[in-house]
């Protein structure tokens, strides 16, 4: 009987060893997985995509020297893209380089009288 309890401590003890052998070869592999995926993504996104700055709304104010409420009818109308990050919008270097391009140029230091007729600082002294 000693016999078959000390093959029977034997095996169990080689499944047990198997079973390590078998769980540690697997978090090994899962390790590798896990770290080949981010070398390729990192890789591509800085070989393949450039990455643009992100304005904030107050920034997007001073580049564009125009208020909140006129950068929100900006957005509004569809005139200037954006991007929502969480629950704030966001604008693209490609987004204020749109807008401009399709805008017409503003004279400095002309502006309309209630008939649409511009005048300029130097009139309206």
């Amino acid at each position: 009987m000693e016999t078959s309890l000390a093959q029977d401590l034997q095996e169990a003890f080689a499944l047990r060893m198997s079973a390590d052998r078998k769980i540690y070869d697997a978090f090994t592999h899962l390790a590798q997985i896990i770290e080949r995926p981010s070398n390729t993504v990192q890789s591509s996104i800085t070989s393949d995509m450039p990455i643009e700055r992100q304005y904030t709304t107050q920034e997007i104010c001073r580049i564009l020297r125009c208020s909140t409420s006129t950068l929100w009818r900006l957005r509004r109308d569809g005139l200037i893209g954006f991007r929502r990050v969480g629950n704030r919008p966001m604008f693209l270097e490609s987004h204020i380089e749109d807008y401009q391009q399709q805008r017409p140029p503003r004279a400095r230091g002309v502006s309309l009288n209630n008939n649409g007729v511009g005048k300029t600082e130097d009139d309206l002294m």
